[in-house]
């Protein structure tokens, strides 16, 4: 399952939807999550919604649901034994997703939990910027906090309990902390098949600057939530504190 949220994406859209739908891996569902957009999106959404009815599953919400709310929806309505999530500003490579598939350990003993691959960062109008590697899937799975660019275990998941919460503001880095505290089986696939897009007029860049309101308040809450559940692992949930107030504090 490829789920994508949806806000005030226009510009980019149909790139994204054209490169989910033309995977050179077939066996898939797209779910797209139009969360309140005021541009055109739903219109874009739609139009492919009913060209490609049986591999895009659509939903509109009148709730705003923010980025890590959109992402948690679309995972309630998955299917798939894995799942991947992708920036509604962001392209996959076509070969993306038998890569991730191919990375995955066979053994019905030792499933997969996460896959990680690298990426390339570009401008908004496709310059490329830098590539990201990391040197082994240790060193992937603390210093890449993005849910995209990964392809989760759906079954893992359910059965850790893992929310995609609606903060305001930085709900990445509090999923990806709990992400690491669980202890998953993570293979790094060495390949660099996503496409981050540096979009200036992403809600993270605009409305979502600083700290908006609620976010210290819901952040804390979930933080004491993670230092009651894993006591043992107190120091890299202080880790993890330190890594998002910083980053959000410099953004």
């Amino acid at each position: 399952s490829i789920v994508c949220g949806v806000y005030n994406a226009e510009p980019y859209l149909e790139k994204c939807i054209k490169s989910m739908l033309n995977q050179t891996y077939k066996n898939i569902e797209i779910i797209l999550i139009v969360n309140c957009s005021v541009d055109a999106s739903e219109n874009i959404v739609r139009k492919f919604e009913r060209k490609y009815p049986k591999i895009i599953k659509a939903f509109y919400t009148k709730k705003k649901l923010g980025a890590g709310g959109s992402r948690q929806f679309g995972l309630e309505h998955a299917s798939g034994d894995y799942v991947c999530f992708v920036d509604c500003d962001d392209i996959l490579r076509k070969d993306y997703i038998i890569n991730m598939v191919n990375a995955t350990c066979k053994a019905p003993e030792n499933p997969t939990d996460i896959v990680i691959c690298f990426y390339q960062k570009v401008s908004e109008n496709g310059k490329l910027l830098y590539v990201r590697k990391y040197k082994n899937k240790n060193s992937a799975l603390i210093q890449s906090v993005a849910p995209w660019g990964k392809m989760f275990r759906k079954q893992y998941l359910d059965n850790n309990s893992m929310t995609l919460r609606n903060i305001p503001f930085g709900e990445d880095v509090i999923f990806s902390a709990e992400i690491y505290l669980t202890k998953p089986n993570v293979e790094l696939c060495e390949y660099i098949g996503y496409i981050w897009r540096n979009n200036l007029k992403s809600t993270s860049h605009t409305e979502l600057g600083g700290f908006p309101k609620g976010t210290i308040e819901k952040s804390k809450e979930y933080f004491e939530y993670m230092k009651n559940k894993y006591i043992e692992q107190n120091e890299i949930i202080e880790f993890f504190m330190y890594k998002y107030y910083i980053w959000y504090l410099y953004k």
